[in-house]
């Protein structure tokens, strides 16, 4: 029996060894260029997602309530390194699409779920990565709005890259970069969230006597400036996303049983 259960193995049994084109698409006159991938896996990162392949090309498939699908249109045709890059889109309803996208391993929660804490270099590291993809987002008029340690993917090249496009607006503002303080927070106290939402209170820092001056400085300025973040002095710590990759491979470890391989 699937450590997803009975229920959820039957689901995937029927999926497998059937390539994504004739799964998620019925006839629906829309044409595919990614539609005679082969599925050959379905992971949990920020959703559902289903890695599929053909030859040595691999993709990773989602399906998505939206109602703005122009913004993830807009974001075909201008890629940003530090925003998942979607290769295909289509719609199965007026309310519902398929895209395909870049495969992406594991998710910063996943990464911090790891045995092992993030210094201050690497937190420095994702934040850079992350405001970069921010900045080009609110450059085109576009706010994320459910940016969290869900929606920052990371893979073994490292790269940083923020997904969950599917909750995107039409906007200009710096909202987004208020979330990129909560991000720190987690990076720091890794559980920080639950304890908030346990308590119903803002997130809290338990030991801030850990950290630097800088960091701090830099987390408090995300949410009462957050238009000076991106030239914020701890920002100057950020080295090479290769300094992220020992907590990228440890995570192996913690998203391994969020893995599901058909045969």
């Amino acid at each position: 029996m699937s450590e997803y259960g009975d229920s959820e193995e039957s689901q995937l049994g029927s999926r497998r060894n059937t390539t994504w084109g004739a799964q998620f698409f019925p006839d629906n006159g829309e044409s595919s260029k990614t539609s005679d991938y082969k599925e050959f896996a379905m992971i949990h990162l920020d959703g559902e997602t289903t890695l599929a392949h053909k030859d040595d090309d691999v993709i990773a498939i989602k399906k998505f309530a939206t109602y703005d699908i122009e913004i993830i249109r807009k974001l075909m045709q201008i890629p940003h390194p530090n925003v998942v890059f979607c290769l295909d889109i289509i719609s199965q309803s007026p309310n519902e699409i398929l895209i395909s996208q870049e495969p992406m391993i594991t998710t910063l929660s996943q990464v911090l779920a790891a045995p092992m804490k993030f210094t201050e270099v690497q937190i420095a590291t994702v934040c850079r990565e992350v405001l970069q993809g921010l900045q080009f987002l609110k450059d085109n008029e576009i706010i994320h709005g459910k940016l969290n340690s869900q929606t920052v993917l990371l893979n073994y090249s490292p790269e940083v890259k923020i997904g969950g496009l599917w909750s995107c607006q039409r906007g200009n503002s710096y909202s987004d970069i208020n979330n990129v303080g909560v991000l720190c927070m987690e990076m720091m106290e890794y559980g920080i969230l639950t304890a908030s939402q346990l308590t119903n209170k803002e997130p809290c820092l338990q030991k801030p006597g850990d950290w630097s001056p800088d960091l701090l400085d830099f987390v408090e300025t995300t949410m009462i400036s957050p238009e000076k973040s991106v030239e914020h002095v701890f920002l100057g710590r950020a080295r090479g996303r290769g300094v992220l990759l020992p907590n990228v491979m440890l995570s192996l470890f913690s998203t391994q049983r969020n893995w599901c391989i058909f045969p």
